[in-house]
């Protein structure tokens, strides 16, 4: 138990650079007020998961209040696009005052963790409103253009035939859009005919940065460098 406190605290100290907050703006995941029990959302057995994790992990909140609050564990529920924190009680619990910011880990395949950054307030897109969480891939700097991505998840049913029993799966879809400094949104692919276009200009400087540094495009690593570069131009 002591080891996953020193965790969670360690987590802690790293989201906290990311929102560029002054000390005394912190509070603590004991003083949440306000919150409602979340009535709960079953689940059945499926193939997937609806959750960016099913553990909860530790993390930093921002309210549309302005308050912070650090040390809280959460989960964010990517079907129905809500994060919960849990209560005293081990109680999954819902916001009371909207969530516009949170930062949390997230366990990969190989057992590794990501920091993962969310932000709400872009331009509405493809059915999505400016309540909907997007990932920030790049946070560090306040670029003017940036890249984010948009995770959607949903429960697809089928049946083996002639078979009563029916089968779930979680499927996701992942979108990219590049951002400006009004958080309005332009759709982009992991290519580098798409983010090219989509920056619009300085495309000579751009593909020549690809070809010097030999960047593949299909990986979100690279389409960061390529991004940060034009930034930089």
């Amino acid at each position: 138990m002591k080891k996953i406190k020193l965790i969670l605290s360690l987590f802690a100290i790293v989201f906290l650079p990311f929102f560029a907050i002054a000390q005394d703006e912190i509070f603590m995941a004991s003083g949440v007020g306000g919150n409602i029990p979340l009535k709960s959302v079953h689940y059945t057995e499926m193939n997937g998961s609806p959750f960016l994790n099913e553990l909860w992990m530790g993390g930093v909140v921002k309210l549309a209040n302005g308050k912070f609050y650090k040390d809280v564990n959460l989960k964010y529920d990517q079907i129905l696009d809500e994060v919960y924190f849990l209560g005293e009680k081990d109680q999954a619990m819902l916001f009371n005052i909207p969530v516009l910011e949170f930062k949390i880990q997230m366990v990969n395949v190989n057992g590794s963790f990501e920091e993962c950054y969310f932000v709400n307030g872009y331009s509405p897109i493809d059915g999505a409103t400016e309540k909907s969480y997007y990932q920030k891939l790049m946070y560090t700097g306040n670029p003017k253009t940036q890249l984010v991505k948009r995770t959607v998840k949903k429960i697809y049913e089928s049946r083996v035939y002639n078979s009563a029993v029916t089968s779930k799966t979680v499927e996701a879809t992942v979108f990219y859009y590049l951002s400006d400094e009004k958080k309005k949104l332009r759709k982009v692919k992991l290519d580098a005919k798409s983010i090219i276009a989509g920056l619009g200009d300085k495309q000579t400087d751009l593909v020549k940065y690809i070809e010097a540094n030999k960047l593949n495009l299909k990986k979100e690593e690279d389409a960061i460098k390529l991004v940060s570069y034009y930034n930089s131009i």
